[in-house]
């Protein structure tokens, strides 16, 4: 990395007790991962660590392969997702360092299905995804209506817009809805 506001860090491996944190998986965590599976997972826990020490404010995994597919229970891969990175790292966090309240937020053109299975009923995570409509690709779901378990904040947590989506549509998604209810229940 040429900027100096960037700082690159080294991945370390998710271990599968990381991984177990989350998923069920069939017949075992070893069976369903490769050494790029626990890299990509291992780089989500390096960021949180540095949160965490303070070295960073925030930080970005850009890595593969994707987790936003992958449900609580695994027994292949969805949409090329075997394990749920961002899901791992919420459980990380809530482990390691006791977190409560988290919000996570995936724009991604796919609606992040299984990070919505894996939180569905979980009262104190905020999952939501600003996507493409359900029903023009894969995986077809993220509509409106899905806001989760009877526990949940209550509040749309999928938002499907248009097939091509516009910078005016996800600054007013950002603005409008995600900064003000994060502001009002306090995730980290």
């Amino acid at each position: 990395m040429d900027l100096p506001e960037i700082e690159e860090y080294k991945p370390r491996l998710a271990s599968p007790k990381d991984i177990a944190r989350v998923h069920f998986c069939v017949p075992d965590v070893q069976a369903q991962v490769t050494e790029a599976h626990l890299i990509a997972a291992g780089s989500t826990l390096t960021l949180a660590d540095a949160r965490e020490r303070g070295e960073i404010r925030n930080g970005f995994a850009l890595v593969r392969p994707p987790g936003h597919h992958s449900m609580r229970v695994v027994h292949g891969n969805r949409g090329f997702c075997n394990v749920n990175n961002m899901a791992i790292l919420v459980e990380y966090l809530r482990t390691k360092y006791g977190h409560r309240k988290i919000a996570v937020l995936d724009t991604d053109v796919h609606h992040g299905d299984g990070t919505q299975d894996v939180f569905w009923h979980d009262p104190d995570v905020l999952f939501v995804s600003f996507h493409q409509d359900g029903r023009t690709l894969y995986p077809g779901s993220g509509f409106v209506n899905e806001m989760g378990g009877r526990r949940l904040w209550r509040a749309p947590s999928t938002f499907p817009c248009r097939q091509e989506p516009r910078t005016r549509d996800f600054t007013t998604f950002w603005t409008a809805w995600c900064c003000p209810f994060c502001r009002t229940s306090s995730p980290i």
